[in-house]
């Protein structure tokens, strides 16, 4: 029973994706490691049970010193014990704790080595409940990797081992007792990850689950826990009054509970957050300031990086500009270590705000173009959120199915699946009335700035500036256009989810390769310096890579032969050769080589005599010369009349050890830088 607290603490605090446990206050001072690992070692060696030596070592590793660097000594100590008297129940706890070591050290590809390793030992079967925390651990790790979906899929997976009545039931009463704390974490870490893609009702769920059962245990210190990061919800919506309240709660039941330095100071680091949004600048201070003694001596990067954003922005907020400005630089820099968006984020508003006040301009501007690009990144999270709680509920839609079945309940399962179908339609149409308005804006704005060129040389003064603010929009454009299209190839891979027809997930998949094409194009002329101009050569690398990776051609399958001559194409010209280059690809990927086991696939583009050349050859089975002139000919070969018709291009097929298809195109269009 001594172990199962101890490794519950631990768990517990290791899980959680706020992370809050540490060392204890007797730690906080200046640590002679050698004096430590001695006296430790000195212990052990009073002890008979090997065992009992094991449980020693494992919770001086991750409680008492919270997986410090020195730790890794106490772990490989107890796994020597535990191969040596093949003790494999042992060993699998210890590869959890060398995991979650990994973890705090952002060492993701070594956590996973022991996670994989672990889930291949027998005793994982034999013990659920420690096969649930590694599920739970991997999860954790997906969320700091931004999989917010592979997270939630782990998260579940480890509760329904722990929730499983047959299991239960066959526990005896200490694994009973380890079962429901396993489950505490669980519900935490669940509901700070649903916390974070704003489905707070969910969130509170599992905080409420998690709340219930630490109170019902006497855990008062994790209970506060958990209560501090149900509390964040009302920071993040502002309801500064209600989050107090809730903050000072959750420091009391730290404070009973005697919980660790650490989990006390991000307490102060929240309740100094809910005071600064009642406009009580002093108290505010004077929390922020206990957190950052604490978290420094600690050494926590994430939390100490929060901490100085923090008192930077009231010292802003109080013109003592020089020193707010210091803390939030040197939060940045550690946010920037860190990769942590958000707090990048915040640090740059408060910075922008300090160097415009102080009369810097020049820093003042470049802080407010990283917020916009860090804002735009963020944006982009929240889309891939977004579409990630829609396959979600997909998900989750699948298991109401199958228990509306149950009941017998046809008529409201079709009425669910009429409204999911009516709603993602909505949904549809207006991502692609959004895509159709800022295909437009791009069309008017590319031809202001064509317009704008030509009398360059008469108005250049003139004209300089707010040519660069056309651009700057352009370039947005470029960049909205790009993502809608994205977001349109998801969301049409979503609904062939939906969709058991071969022939209609022919159509949905060559859909997807078009949208696809055409984003190339857009996200090139983003990136690039010409705005108006495509490199050929770059454009068609991407688009042909794009198109074996999608078909999962092999390079010992089909050879690629690419003469692609170094030309800058123009936007109107580009759109009808690349959806031609696509079709023909897709064809000959699809098609030509199914009789044979090797092919080759050559692609060339090239100017002769005031004529472009597009061919695309291959040595497969061959097709009918006549196949563009047929009445039934498919969708795809009538696209490629359409724009051949568009470029003023001269179309010819012919057969010879395979087929070739040439275009010599009269109607195109150059840019030169």
């Amino acid at each position: 029973m001594k172990y199962l607290g101890s490794y519950f603490k631990y768990l517990f605090v290791c899980t959680s994706i706020l992370s809050f446990a540490g060392l204890q206050s007797t730690v906080a001072q200046e640590l002679d490691e050698a004096a430590i690992i001695a006296s430790v070692f000195q212990r052990i060696d009073s002890i008979d049970s090997v065992k009992e030596r094991i449980v020693e070592l494992q919770s001086e590793a991750n409680y008492i010193y919270d997986f410090v660097p020195f730790t890794k000594i106490f772990l490989d100590s107890a796994m020597a014990m535990a191969r040596r008297d093949n003790l494999p129940e042992d060993e699998a706890k210890i590869m959890l704790d060398y995991m979650q070591f990994y973890l705090g050290r952002t060492l993701f590809d070594s956590a996973t080595w022991y996670y994989e390793k672990a889930m291949q030992m027998q005793v994982l079967s034999e013990k659920p409940f420690i096969r649930s925390d590694f599920l739970g651990q991997m999860a954790t790790l997906l969320k700091k990797q931004g999989d917010s979906k592979g997270a939630i899929d782990f998260f579940l997976q480890a509760l329904l081992i722990l929730e499983a009545p047959a299991y239960q039931n066959n526990q005896n009463q200490d694994e009973k007792l380890e079962i429901e704390r396993s489950l505490c974490v669980l519900h935490n870490n669940l509901a700070n990850l649903y916390k974070e893609i704003k489905d707070f009702p969910s969130a509170n769920y599992h905080y409420d689950r998690a709340y219930k059962l630490l109170l019902d245990m006497e855990e008062k210190g994790l209970a506060g826990t958990v209560l501090m990061n149900k509390g964040s919800i009302y920071l993040d919506r502002e309801k500064y009054d209600t989050a107090y309240a809730i903050q000072m709660e959750a420091k009391r039941l730290k404070q009973e509970g005697g919980a660790s330095l650490r989990s006390i100071a991000m307490s102060d680091l929240n309740i100094s957050s809910a005071l600064k949004g009642l406009d009580r600048p002093e108290e505010a201070m004077k929390y922020v300031n206990q957190a950052i003694e604490i978290l420094r001596e600690l050494e926590i990067p994430i939390g100490f990086s929060d901490a100085l954003i923090n008192r930077g922005a009231l010292l802003i907020d109080e013109k003592r500009y020089r020193e707010g400005i210091s803390d939030c630089e040197q939060g940045f820099r550690i946010a920037r270590e860190g990769q942590l968006l958000d707090q990048q984020k915040k640090a740059c508003d408060c910075l922008y705000s300090g160097y415009k006040a102080t009369g810097d301009y020049r820093l003042a501007l470049q802080k407010h173009e990283l917020l916009k690009t860090l804002t735009d990144s963020l944006r982009n999270d929240e889309n891939t959120k977004y579409i990630t709680q829609l396959e979600m509920q997909y998900a989750f839609d699948q298991e109401e199915e199958k228990r509306l079945l149950k009941e017998e309940a046809a008529s409201l399962l079709q009425s669910e699946k009429d409204k999911r179908s009516k709603w993602a339609l909505i949904i549809l149409s207006a991502l692609l009335a959004s895509s159709i308005l800022a295909g437009y804006l791009f069309y008017r704005n590319f031809q202001i700035k064509k317009k704008a060129e030509q009398s360059l040389s008469v108005k250049n003064n003139i004209i300089s500036t707010a040519l660069q603010d056309k651009e700057l929009l352009l370039r947005e454009i470029h960049h909205r256009v790009k993502n809608n299209l994205q977001v349109i190839s998801s969301l049409l891979r979503l609904q062939s989810k939906y969709i058991e027809d071969g022939a209609a997930l022919d159509a949905i998949s060559a859909g997807r390769s078009r949208v696809h094409s055409m984003a190339l194009l857009h996200e090139n002329l983003y990136k690039d310096g010409n705005l108006t101009g495509i490199d050929m050569q770059e454009y068609f690398d991407k688009l042909i890579a794009s198109l074996f990776t999608t078909l999962n051609i092999r390079d010992e399958k089909i050879s690629l032969v690419k003469e692609i001559a170094p030309i800058q194409l123009d936007v109107d010209s580009v759109v009808p050769i690349g959806l031609i280059t696509n079709e023909l690809i897709t064809n000959a990927l699809k098609h030509a080589f199914t009789e044979q086991d090797r092919g080759i696939l050559t692609v060339k583009l090239f100017e002769d005599k005031d004529h472009l050349h597009l061919v695309v050859s291959d040595n497969g089975k061959g097709m009918s010369v006549d196949v563009f002139q047929q009445k039934s000919a498919s969708f795809g070969h009538r696209l490629i009349k359409t724009f051949a018709a568009k470029l003023k291009a001269d179309l010819s097929v012919s057969n010879g050890n395979g087929t070739t298809v040439s275009f010599v195109i009269n109607d195109y269009q150059k840019v030169y830088e």
